[in-house]
This record gives C-alpha cells, sequence and structure tokens, in this order.
C-alpha cells in the first residue's frame, strides 16, 4: 500500500510537470516577444529561429520551413509560431513571400483576389526554392518538413512534389491548392481544417483525403469545429474553442514532423 502511494504521488507530480511545460509553450504561441532574427539569403530576407538551449548538441528530425499566410512575416502571430517550433528543438525559417508588402487585414481598400493574382505560384515558387537552398546550403540541415498556413498551405503541399528536398508537410486550412497538385504528392502530409472553410470546402477536404489515402504516402487530417479560416494563426485565444484548435493544429503540425521528416 505504501508502494502504492508513493506511485501515485510521484505520478501526480509527473503530471503537473508536464501540464506547466504544456501550459508554457501554449502561452508563448499566442502572447510575449519574438525571439528570432531576420536574415538575408539571395536577396530574400527570412525571419529565422533557431532550437532553444535545451536542444542544442541533440540530434533534431528536421529543420521546419513555414509557409506563411498573406500576413507575412510582419505578422507577430507568425514569428511566434516560428518560435514555437524552434522550442519544439527544429531550426525553422520563413521566408517574406510578399517581399515585404503583405495583406493589412482591416484596411477596406484591401482587395484579396488582387493580392493573390499578384502572387502566383510564377511568383512563390522561386521564392520557395531560396528558401530550401538556405536551409541546405547555408544551415546544413539534413531533412527538411513544410509547414504552411492559408495562402503558404499551398505551397507546403507544392513541395511535396518528389523535385524538392522536403521530406514532409503539414497545412493548415490551405487556399487555392487544386487537385493536381494533392495528386502530385510524394511525401508524408498533415491537414488541419475548419468546418466551415470557404476557402477550402468540406468537399475538397473529403476530395483530398481519398486521394492522399489512395496514394498511400502518410497521411493525418483534423477537423476542428467552432473555428474559421485562418484559426491555426489568427485564433481569438479569449475564446476556449478557438485557443485550443490554434494550440493542438501547432502541436499536430509539430507531432507529425516528429514522426514522418
Amino acid at each position: 500500500m505504501r508502494s502504492f502511494h508513493t506511485l501515485t504521488i510521484l505520478m501526480g507530480m509527473v503530471a503537473t510537470v508536464l501540464h506547466g511545460a504544456l501550459a508554457a509553450t501554449a502561452s508563448d504561441l499566442h502572447h510575449g516577444k519574438p525571439v528570432g532574427k531576420e536574415v538575408t539569403y539571395q536577396g530574400v530576407k527570412f525571419y529565422v529561429s533557431m532550437p532553444s538551449a535545451k536542444h542544442r548538441g541533440k540530434s533534431v528530425a528536421a529543420a521546419v520551413l513555414f509557409l506563411t499566410d498573406i500576413t507575412g512575416i510582419q505578422a507577430p502571430e507568425n514569428k511566434l509560431l516560428v518560435d514555437g517550433f524552434a522550442r519544439e528543438g527544429f531550426v525553422t525559417v520563413a521566408p517574406d513571400l510578399f517581399d515585404g508588402s503583405p495583406a493589412v487585414l482591416g484596411d477596406p481598400n484591401f482587395n484579396v483576389t488582387k493580392f493573390l493574382s499578384e502572387h502566383p505560384p510564377a511568383v512563390t515558387d522561386p521564392i520557395v526554392d531560396v528558401a530550401i537552398s538556405f536551409l541546405q546550403d547555408k544551415l546544413k540541415v539534413k531533412r527538411i518538413a513544410s509547414s504552411g498556413y492559408c495562402y503558404g498551405g499551398r505551397y507546403a503541399i507544392r513541395v511535396l512534389d518528389g523535385q524538392h528536398a522536403v521530406n514532409a508537410g503539414f497545412a493548415a486550412h490551405p487556399t487555392a491548392v487544386t487537385t493536381e497538385e494533392v495528386k502530385a504528392v510524394q511525401q508524408p502530409l498533415g491537414l488541419a481544417n475548419t468546418q466551415n472553410d470557404p476557402a477550402f470546402t468540406l468537399a475538397q477536404q473529403t476530395e483530398t483525403n481519398i486521394i492522399l489515402g489512395d496514394l498511400g504516402h502518410g497521411f493525418a487530417a483534423s477537423l476542428y469545429s467552432g473555428v474559421r479560416h485562418g484559426f491555426a494563426v489568427r485564433a481569438n485565444v479569449s475564446e476556449p474553442q478557438q485557443k485550443f484548435a490554434k494550440e493542438e493544429a501547432f502541436a499536430q503540425a509539430s507531432r507529425f514532423f516528429k514522426a514522418w521528416a
């Protein structure tokens, strides 16, 4: 009985410590000051965050190529997510996909259709290629995982075509991804979606899941209720359901990369 009582206390202590660590990590995703640095490589600006001290000297499964939504690397929410992956032990880089001119949400004059037409694959693919070169040639990483959100989700999927040195990917509520791009996937892919997303409807999600299942490269898809398009970056964390979805999508990506990349 005494041994059992002691074991129960120890298990409770472990649970408390783990809960505290997870809570601290989650809080850092929403608040605080970004800790990464901006660097320029081959004319492209990057926001770069390196693994925290507890991970230094340890082998890392992969580096993360973080591909932002239309608010770009200038948005604090994106920087904090990049820093979050670094805390998980990943070298993480986010290229400036919009050359210093991201979308300004809330601007009544902002035209999303025009903005997207100005940033098609012909413009963005070369930036992503420079980012992969930066990881391989400058930072000397061996394995890469792509993590994309909204606009960037499409490009996180595009680089899984077997023609890029990317070993696994994750996309949260991707925008404008095509059936052909999904069919071209040759690496494991994780997805975080919402029930009500005009940019990636339930019909598109179902088709994507069927295609990925038939391809057989490994995939995992999660569907979150009570949130809108953009939740994995711009959730209202004062609402418990949105806060949970954002934190869980981040944890989903991190676990997926550690398993597959």
